[in-house]
């Protein structure tokens, strides 16, 4: 699309520009013309003024009653073109003497002037030309040749800066507007100038940007939710990563079947508690318990119900195992209790309990009953053994309780019973026992 310029903005300018220049000197030279024409008109005034006054002043000067002299005089004056007509008359009106020529009728062409002499010397009348005032518009006629050619002047300069400063800037935004399809909202075709035009197409602008603003509003808007969205998201997601964290920590420290401490765990919480209870000088007593009937069980049914027997003796210990503090499994039918502040004694009482605990009951499983006993071995610390560490803690709960086992199971046996039996204080033979605790694992 491209308008058609008949008129555009650069002639409507210069018209404008001529328009202003014209009315500007007419305005100028019709000043100009009444401020010289005010100024001969006083200038003259003034000159007659001056004649008249010496012409007052010679004749009083020269007359002394010699009207001859006076007569000269005037004709002299006359001559010279100081005044049209001059007469000297006395007291009583009468001419004395007289030069020139009275022009009659002509008071808008004359100036009838009278000059009193001194007392009874009489007067001096004097005619002289009216000074006529040319028109201010006479001024603007005779000076209208200059008046044009410097009005022609300045508007081809004129032309030559609006073209270079202001058309053609404005034809290369206009082109631009006209080449670009995607900015041009409105048909145009009817506007022949380029001002006009850029008028529109930035009013046209005006409406695109109201019309995008509300759209990146309402972007902006749906931006805004699908961020919250994606917020929302991302702490969903790290709730989530947060819960399969925590399971896989159950999964590396829990035991999957009854939900305990494996023995993964079993062995850094019984390392960390045996060094603080050495350090500190506490007693700290290990309990080894083991299913007696768990074999069998296996042997004669299947690992389903040595599974739901596990969870139901393991259920069972956790709520005896008041006084300690932790309970783990730390193999296929093995359990280990970690208590605090627990002797030898204390020991034996918890393990009875345990035991009396777990066979009170039979486990039902199915259409099956299974009477369930259990074995425990134990050892604390400080004890007649002179365990050092952890790893010996368990190393002698194990002796214990395969002590305890080979007494036909449900029985309880403690380390130091047995160092009393062997009346060999000393641990010195536990590091070849370790054949005898492969039964915890």
């Amino acid at each position: 699309m491209t308008a058609k310029t008949f008129f555009g903005i650069r002639e409507r300018l210069l018209f404008l520009l001529l328009v202003v220049l014209a009315v500007s000197y007419t305005a100028g030279a019709w000043y100009t013309g009444y401020f010289q024409t005010q100024t001969q008109a006083a200038a003259e005034r003034k000159r007659l003024d001056n004649i008249t006054g010496t012409v007052a002043d010679a004749l009083s000067a020269a007359g002394n009653g010699d009207t001859r002299k006076v007569s000269a005089l005037l004709d002299a004056w006359v001559a010279a073109g100081r005044f049209s007509y001059g007469a000297l008359t006395d007291e009583n009106g009468m001419v004395l003497a007289q030069a020139g020529q009275i022009l009659q009728n002509t008071k808008a062409k004359t100036v009838n002037h009278a000059v009193d002499l001194e007392p009874g010397r009489g007067m001096v009348l004097l005619q002289f030309p009216r000074y006529i005032a040319p028109s201010p518009f006479a001024y603007l006629q005779a000076n209208l040749w200059s008046g044009a050619i410097s009005l022609l002047t300045i508007s081809v300069l004129a032309f030559v800066v609006l073209t270079r400063y202001l058309v053609k800037p404005l034809a290369e935004i206009r082109r631009s507007i006209m080449e670009n399809e995607d900015v041009v909202l409105d048909d145009y075709s009817e506007v022949h100038d380029d001002f006009e035009l850029i008028l529109q197409q930035f009013r046209s602008f005006h409406r695109l940007r109201e019309r995008n603003r509300e759209k990146w509003s309402e972007q902006n808007k749906q931006l805004q939710a699908q961020l919250e969205h994606s917020h929302q998201q991302l702490q969903d997601r790290e709730r989530n990563l947060e819960k399969t964290k925590q399971e896989l920590q159950r999964l590396v420290y829990l035991d999957p079947l009854t939900g305990l401490f494996n023995r993964h765990h079993f062995e850094e919480l019984l390392g960390e508690h045996i060094k603080d209870a050495l350090q500190r000088g506490q007693r700290y007593t290990l309990l080894l318990i083991e299913l007696d009937q768990l074999k069998s069980i296996n042997d004669n049914h299947d690992s389903t119900a040595g599974n739901y027997v596990i969870k139901q003796i393991a259920a069972r210990l956790s709520s005896a195992k008041a006084g300690c503090d932790t309970l783990c499994r730390i193999g296929g039918k093995t359990f280990a209790m970690l208590c605090a502040n627990v002797d030898q004694d204390k020991a034996a009482v918890l393990a009875s309990y345990l035991r009396n605990k777990v066979s009170a009951s039979s486990v039902q499983w199915e259409h099956t009953r299974f009477d369930i006993t259990i074995s425990v071995g134990s050892a604390s610390i400080p004890g007649s053994a002179g365990i050092a560490s952890g790893d010996e803690l368990h190393k002698a709960a194990a002796v214990a309780l395969q002590s305890s086992r080979g007494k036909g199971g449900n029985h309880t046996v403690h380390f130091d019973q047995i160092m009393d039996r062997m009346k060999n204080p000393e641990p010195a033979w536990l590091p070849n026992m370790d054949h005898q605790v492969s039964i915890t694992g």
